[in-house]
């Protein structure tokens, strides 16, 4: 098949959207497709049009960026332009051209992979444009064949709610990773004493992290030499970055926290393998699953996370952490504490993991759904 996929960023600008799209991209190369993937040009040094592990990745030049949005003119008139080259074009949600996007691909082979609900931070214009958004999509939403959603629990608690006759829920694609020796990882970063708490991502508002660095406090009376690591991009994070926020929130509380900025692929496997307790406490319906947790999970590393709609799912089909309330320092801290003081209470074997979790299955799943819609079988 001829795939076309659809986005507003792509590697190598990093998060659990832009990883889903290139694992899901290169997935398909690998089973033999066509794969284009069609997203803007976020840094202007990336090349226009480049082969990135098979696939043919086409950068659109940004004119306007709001708050997480980029706007791209040529966004719709390529799309237009394209849609009879390819049997299926799979646009991933959220994106601001939602309804013109899937109102002109309305008679092509269309399948939405819908990532979440879209929050916007900021005063009352982003608030106003966010419920523009929201309106949009609503109109949007009915032209897709089909629409996947990374868990029914998220999806039926989302703005896909009047659509779910169509949504199919696909887990997203999840490195298949293995504990490894975290000395070199330790070493590195001076980490020394213990345990270590760890988290992955991008630090900005809706992970949660201020919630986390506060619950510090009653961490290190309990485990006066506990470490918090929070590994990820701190800079150039879409939508702003919390940084400034934590290392403040860190000298009231504790101290005892390292922010290692960007982490190498070489190192991720160190960094789980170095954490006693992996911690998701985002605070926002940005995050609809989270599939850091699984890979700390399969790095031999227990969790605690938000119970929050998508994101809980992880724990809840692995057993594999615990689940506290969201936006609750004291509860987040209790969670980690329960889980430090008992651990192997809270870690399963590997094939429950997999059972359930795993980028072969999910490329897979994508597949069967694309063939079913694809413009040849439709």
């Amino acid at each position: 098949m001829k795939i076309l996929i659809a986005g507003q960023y792509y590697y190598p600008y990093r998060s659990g959207l832009t990883e889903h799209m290139r694992m899901l991209a290169e997935g398909l190369v690998q089973r033999g497709h066509d794969v284009t993937v069609l997203t803007s040009q976020s840094s202007p040094d990336l090349p226009r049009d480049e082969k990135i592990a098979g696939v043919r990745v086409v950068r659109l030049p940004v004119w306007i960026r709001v708050n997480r949005g980029s706007f791209m003119p040529q966004f719709l008139t390529t799309l237009f332009r394209l849609r009879k080259s390819y049997d299926i074009i799979n646009l991933h949600f959220p994106m601001p051209e939602c309804l013109p996007a899937a109102f002109l691909l309305r008679n092509a082979g269309l399948v939405v992979t819908y990532h979440c609900d879209l929050t916007l931070q900021g005063n009352v214009i982003i608030r106003a444009l966010e419920a523009i958004y929201f309106r949009l999509l609503f109109y949007g939403l009915r032209y897709p064949k089909a629409i996947v959603a990374t868990s029914r629990d998220y999806a039926e608690s989302s703005a896909l709610r009047p659509f779910m006759e169509k949504v199919v829920p696909i887990i997203p694609p999840i490195k298949i990773l293995n504990r490894k020796d975290p000395v070199n990882f330790k070493t590195r970063f001076g980490i020394t004493g213990g345990p270590v708490i760890g988290f992955l991502g991008r630090v900005v508002f809706e992970k949660g992290l201020e919630d986390l660095v506060n619950a510090m406090g009653w961490i290190t009376e309990a485990f006066p030499e506990a470490i918090l690591v929070i590994a990820g991009e701190k800079e150039k994070a879409v939508g702003g970055t919390v940084t400034a926020k934590l290392l403040a929130a860190a000298e009231r509380r504790s101290g005892r926290v390292l922010l290692t900025g960007f982490l190498e692929e070489s190192l991720i496997e160190e960094f789980y393998s170095a954490c006693d307790v992996f911690v998701l406490p985002s605070v926002d319906r940005l995050e609809a699953f989270g599939t850091v947790q699984v890979e700390a999970m399969l790095c031999g590393t227990p969790v605690v996370a938000a119970d929050r709609p998508g994101m809980r799912m992880p724990i809840r089909l692995t057993g594999m952490g615990c689940l506290v309330p969201p936006r609750n320092p004291r509860a987040l801290a209790e969670g980690m504490i329960a889980v430090l003081r008992n651990k192997e209470r809270y870690v399963v074997e590997r094939p429950r993991i997999l059972e359930h979790f795993g980028i072969g299955k999910t490329i897979e799943a994508y597949e069967d759904l694309f063939r079913r819609w694809g413009k040849a079988t439709s």
